[in-house]
């Protein structure tokens, strides 16, 4: 009777052996052999029954109409395409309007102050009106380009590579990398204050920070949540180092099972 469910056991291991191919398990596909065909991946999710697209209640959103235009063009007749009439304005019974919503195209543009000079009867002294502010050089790049470096960098996160090919492809410029930095170098000073009250605000927080994520031990699915604290856990602490502010901060983990 052993022998019999050994063997069993045994043709079991071997049927499944060769179900598998490379669409079920680890083998690659060149080990299907000729003449198989790759099964088609079908999702599991299951019908719904709603209509596909908006559901009901979602609020949706539209294009809608300016009572403001930034250029209207008027597009007038002077003779009729059909009878070769001459029409005018007393000819108009209505009109169509419709409206095209898109943006100009690139261009640098270049602004030249002037500042006149005047002799002082008298004195030979000569005054002119203040200087505008950031102008130093004879020639720069204005506040809204840098704006946009600024942005482009540290908030969208592309390349400084990317960024002067961008502004030599929109604008013909070739704009230097270590110019874009000088952008950012006032931004950061800037920010200094609130940044030192940031880490006031966060040595004084009870919890710095807290995340989990899911894993697996054995076959039980568990999470695992990690928190950055001022407080000190004798079961299970981990003391860390990172940085001037979590040099001041105990760093423990809590696993608990879901």
């Amino acid at each position: 009777m052993d022998r019999v469910e050994e063997l069993t056991k045994r043709v079991e291991k071997l049927e499944d052996q060769l179900t598998k191919d490379s669409s079920n398990s680890s083998k690659p596909p060149s080990s299907d052999g000729p003449g198989s065909k790759p099964k088609k991946t079908r999702s599991l999710r299951g019908k719904s029954g709603k209509k596909s697209g908006g559901q009901h209640g979602h609020k949706g959103h539209t294009l809608e109409a300016r009572q403001d235009p930034d250029t209207i063009i008027e597009h007038r007749l002077k003779g009729c395409p059909i009878t070769g009439r001459a029409l005018s304005d007393t000819d108009v019974v209505s009109k169509i309007r419709y409206q095209v919503f898109d943006i100009p195209e690139p261009k640098m543009e270049v602004t030249e102050p002037v500042y006149f000079v005047y002799s002082v009867p008298g004195s030979g002294q000569t005054v002119h009106q203040a200087y505008l502010e950031g102008a130093s050089q004879r020639t720069q790049y204005g506040p809204r380009l840098g704006s946009l470096l600024v942005y482009l960098k540290d908030f969208q996160l592309i390349p400084l590579s990317r960024i002067t090919q961008l502004c030599v492809d929109l604008y013909g410029q070739n704009i230097s990398q270590a110019t874009i930095d000088r952008f950012r170098k006032p931004c950061s000073e800037h920010l200094e204050r609130f940044e030192e009250h940031l880490k006031k605000r966060l040595l004084n927080s009870p919890v710095l920070h807290s995340d989990e994520t899911g894993i697996r031990i054995g076959k039980k699915h568990s999470g695992f949540t990690s928190y950055v604290t001022r407080r000190r856990l004798c079961c299970g602490r981990v003391p860390i180092g990172a940085g001037e502010l979590l040099m001041r901060w105990a760093f423990f983990m809590i696993f608990r099972a879901l």
